[in-house]
Formats: C-alpha cells, structure tokens, sequence
C-alpha cells in the first residue's frame, strides 16, 4: 500500500512538472516572438523591400521648401508582414498631389533614398468589403479617408521596429515639412492563451452609448423593409433574416487561423412579391471558410486579424497575396470567454459592435 502510494505520488509530481514546463515552454514561446519585435531593422533593407502602386524609388532625399497644411489622421503604430501598413491623410484645406516617404531606423540612422508616391488614393486602408451583413462580425468599421498610401512589404522585411518620415508636395513644386512615424512590425501570434478553438456565442451592437440588444447564434437578426405592389400600389413590409447557425474561430500556435462559418439569410423575390402583392420569401443557407494570420498587441490588447484566403462555399473564392484585415480591435479574454470590440467614432456617432466567443 505505502509502495503504491509512493508511485501515485511520483505520477502525481511528473504531471505536475509537466504542465509547469508546458507553460514554462509557451512562455518562453511568447518572449521570443515579443523579443523580436523590439529589433532595430536596417533602414536600407526596410526602404529597399516595400511595395507601394505606382511609386518610384529614387536617390537622395526630397528637400522642403515651403509650406503645405496637412495632418495624419490617427496614424498607426503597427505595421504587418506582408500586409505592411496605410498612411492616411486628414482632409486639408492645401491642395497637394504626392508624397515622398523616407525610412529611418529607430536608432536615427537614414536611408538614403526615398519613395515618390503619385497614386494617393481615396480608400480605407486594406479593410475588406463584405459581401453580406453576418460577415461584419469580424469586420473593423473603418471609414474611408480623404487620401491614403497603401505600404506592403516584400518577404525580406521581419518584425522588428523603424521610423517613416512623409511628407507631401504639390503641382509647383512645393514640398512640406516632415512628420514621423515611428512604427513595431508585429510577429504573427505571440499570445498563447488565445491558441485554441473558439465558438461565437453573441454580439451586442451599441449606438451612442444605447443596445440594440443582443443577437445569440441561432437566432435570426431582422430588420424591417417595404415594397409597392403592382397593381393597387399598396405598400406590403416584410421582414429579411441573417442568421449564425455557427462559427467556430481557431487561433494556432504558428500565427495562421481559421474560420469557419455556417449561415442562414433570407431576403424574398421583388418581382414576385409586387406582382402577387404579398411577400414571397427566399431562402439561402451557406457556408464561409477564411484562413489567414493573427497578432496579439499585449501593451494595448489589440487583436489583428488579416485574411489571405476566403471561400464562400458558392464557387467564389480568393487569395489574396498581401492579405486583407477583417478585424482589427480589442480583445479580453476571461475565465475562457473571449470579447472581441469595434468601436468607431466620427465626433457625431459612436457605435460599438462586441462579439463573444466561448473557448471550446
């Protein structure tokens, strides 16, 4: 009997020393990868592997002359492999129609050479258009800006940190002051608590501080609309559905995810309806997969989520070489309860969106 005690005792502590060097060893992990993102990155190499439409590389530096009003609009501290990061601009009351980018490393050091970008273009910065309202629940609302840069980077760039310094002239010739940025490349993962499968319970939408309450998987979310019929042109409302039957999100150890999604809608047949006068429904069930990377910001709990891949289960599907962010915002995980948040604000409205997601 003390024989077989002393041996469930032995059991007892190798399991136990195990499960401590499995978190000694994630820990580990997760130091690492937060390791490499304080690197100093060669300006050179930085400046020498973007990507940027349209822009053209050249020697030197641009030299400022003059004065052009013009203002960042909430520039980011994060930049992404591959999918790199957006300069965007506030809408000014000055006229300009380029830039010129410069890199620095975060030591001071300079490259020499610069990026001449012609193609500012009036979009949001890599966020992805859906094709229908139940995708929003990962979707970051971002709203479009007045001018933007698109910057990917080419695979020669790895997480670490460096400064950019923009600045913009306009058809005569006048080029402004500098700003910079200084910005940390984030390593794909790096948060192991979220390494796992995670099944969407709800979301809640909030309007100016008030709930439009919230919407569990499995229940329809529906709005109200309206058609003519044809013949006594009464208006006839109906009612359209989308519905989660299911979405199951996993987080791997090496920084790719996949997301599966199982989803109802119903909308009804227009002509139909207004030639019947009464509403004639259609009803569509599919199914979604998107597979990318993930990146956890510990300091700000900033959740990344870019896709490199989506089917949509009806022969459309695509990859998407530098990726695209369907959500990017933040996330607090408790007692295996994930919650996810979006918040926007335009100094007129501020929304929400808050998903929650139980581990499996």
């Amino acid at each position: 009997m003390k024989r077989l005690t002393i041996i469930i005792l032995v059991l007892i502590t190798i399991i136990s020393c195990s499960k401590d060097d499995d978190k000694t060893a994630i820990s580990d992990n997760d130091s690492i990868i937060n390791q490499l993102e304080e690197t100093v990155l060669n300006a050179t190499t930085v400046l020498d592997n973007l990507k940027i439409n349209g822009a053209i590389k050249k020697a030197g530096a641009p030299t400022t002359n003059g004065d052009i009003n013009f203002q960042l609009d909430n520039p980011s501290t994060s930049a992404f492999l591959k999918k790199g990061f957006a300069i965007n601009f506030k809408e000014s009351s000055d006229t300009f129609i380029g830039a010129y980018l410069q890199i620095k490393s975060t030591d001071g050091k300079l490259a020499d050479g610069y990026w001449d970008i012609t193609n500012l273009s009036s979009k949001s910065s890599g966020i992805k258009n859906v094709k229908r309202n139940t995708k929003q629940l990962l979707v970051s609302k971002s709203s479009l800006t007045h001018n933007s840069i698109i910057v990917n980077f080419l695979d020669a760039i790895k997480p670490g940190r460096f400064c950019y310094v923009v600045c913009v002239y306009n058809e005569v010739g006048v080029i402004s002051e500098p700003v910079e940025v200084c910005v940390e490349i984030e390593n794909w993962g790096g948060y192991s608590d979220l390494i796992g499968t995670w099944k969407f319970l709800s979301q809640e939408y909030i309007e100016n501080g008030v709930s439009n309450g919230i919407n569990n998987v499995g229940e329809n979310d529906c709005e109200d609309d309206y058609f003519y019929c044809t013949t006594t042109q009464a208006q006839i409302v109906y009612e359209y559905c989308d519905k989660i039957i299911s979405l199951d999100l996993i987080f791997n150890g090496d920084g790719t995810y996949l997301l599966e999604e199982d989803y109802e809608s119903s909308d009804i047949d227009y002509e139909a309806s207004q030639s019947n006068c009464v509403a004639v429904g259609i009803y569509e069930t599919e199914h979604y997969r998107s597979e990318g990377k993930w990146a956890f910001e510990e300091e700000e709990n900033i959740l990344t989520i870019v896709e490199f891949y989506y089917d949509y289960g009806d022969g459309e599907s695509e990859t998407i070489p530098n990726g695209e962010f369907v959500f990017q915002g933040k996330a607090l995980l408790n007692n295996n309860i994930l919650t996810v948040k979006v918040t926007e604000n335009d100094g007129t409205y501020n929304d929400e969106w808050i998903s929650k997601f139980s581990k499996k």
